[in-house]
């Protein structure tokens, strides 16, 4: 087979969730697959070290795409001359790796879409008008155009079941990590501070562990550190900081976009990690930071009980005292820490990205064999 891929995220400069998440897959196929074809299409190469690292597998190579649009990912990937690069290459399968795919390709492509969740549906709020227009738009068009699904989670395929309408086939692949990368050292030494990560935007609900965070500092000797990039329809976390005592507010660290090395090494120095996101279709950082030994305050929300099972702690999100609560119970229980990040580890095992790799290329092979079908 000849599969195509939507390879942005190697232009992206600063990955979020989905880029790292893309980029570790396709790193990971290069490695586990020596049989298919794969060529990855993107506007320009930043990440020059994993694009070497993934074209030593010979059956991999790269497809550089610049144009006007290459700073919209949703928007290049529509490039009329990306369409015929995709057409002159054969490619049989084209991945989109988030929520967009080519709308114009002709049928005898089959376009894998992958929606990790349908959080416009159901928090429109939390959602920016920008977003919202190529949701009802350009995303409903990519559905339309695409052959088959895949999602992160049975709780997102429910969703999408639900509220996309989809009569199409699709596919649950859960998200994985590198485990050689996250993973937990005893030789380093613990700091006394509660970690956050993710990109500012309300869904995240970070102004509620601001708020948590706020009646513990009162009387527990830790600070918040908060990692992620500016999102939209954040200035109420900014007010809620500068309204707190100005000692508090000094405990309070915006450390803003970090590499993959910092975070790795954040999540191994933390104490606690706080993720009561109002939804969430897997939950990434949540397996990282198990993965990296910390115990874990989030929300039964969305997919995250599915996946995570008893190996984390839940608080009401809508609860400032709740996950104030919760936090403090880990804190002065040194045990229930340990039996905590044990169950944690075991879990992580499961979502190894190795496992996931293969189980797209059995997708993939899958499709390949009922194209009459799928067409």
């Amino acid at each position: 087979m000849i599969i195509g891929i939507d390879a942005y995220f190697l232009y992206e400069k600063h990955n979020t969730g989905i880029g790292m998440l893309n980029l570790n897959l396709i790193k990971t196929l290069s490695k586990v697959d020596k049989e298919n074809k794969y060529i990855l299409f993107t506007p320009a190469i930043t990440h020059t070290d994993t694009a070497e690292e993934i074209t030593q597998n010979q059956n991999f190579s790269i497809i550089e795409y610049k144009n006007i649009f290459r700073n919209s990912r949703r928007i290049w990937l529509q490039s009329l001359g990306l369409r015929k690069q995709i057409i002159n290459k054969g490619i049989q399968i084209f991945l989109g790796g988030g929520e967009y795919i080519p709308i114009f390709l002709p049928k005898n492509i089959i376009c894998i879409v992958t929606i990790h969740d349908v959080v416009f549906a159901l928090f429109p709020e939390t959602i920016s008008l920008t977003n919202k227009i190529s949701y009802y738009t350009l995303f409903k068009i990519s559905l339309k155009r695409a052959n088959a699904i895949i999602t992160i989670s049975n709780n997102s395929k429910e969703e999408i079941i639900k509220y996309l309408n989809v009569n199409k086939p699709i596919f649950v692949i859960y998200n994985g990590i590198d485990i050689k990368k996250y993973y937990p050292n005893k030789e380093i030494e613990k700091d006394n501070y509660i970690l956050f990560v993710g990109t500012l935007q309300p869904r995240k609900n970070l102004s509620n562990v601001i708020r948590a965070f706020n009646i513990l500092a009162q009387h527990l000797n830790y600070d918040l550190f908060i990692v992620g990039a500016s999102g939209w329809k954040n200035d109420d976390i900014h007010k809620i900081v500068k309204s707190l005592h100005p000692d508090i507010q000094k405990r309070i660290n915006f450390l803003g976009y970090v590499s993959n090395d910092e975070l790795a090494t954040l999540y191994k120095k933390a104490k606690i990690f706080v993720a009561p996101s109002l939804h969430e279709g897997f939950g990434l950082i949540i397996l990282e930071a198990l993965a990296s030994g910390i115990p874990v305050v989030t929300s039964n929300r969305g997919a995250i009980a599915e996946v995570f099972g008893d190996s984390v702690e839940y608080a009401d999100p809508l609860s400032p005292q709740d996950i104030a609560r919760k936090i403090q119970i880990l804190l002065n229980d040194e045990d229930k820490q340990k039996k905590m990040i044990y169950y944690g580890l075991e879990y992580v095992k499961k979502y190894d990205i190795n496992k996931v790799a293969l189980e797209y290329v059995k997708i993939f092979d899958t499709i390949n064999k009922n194209l009459k079908k799928i067409i």
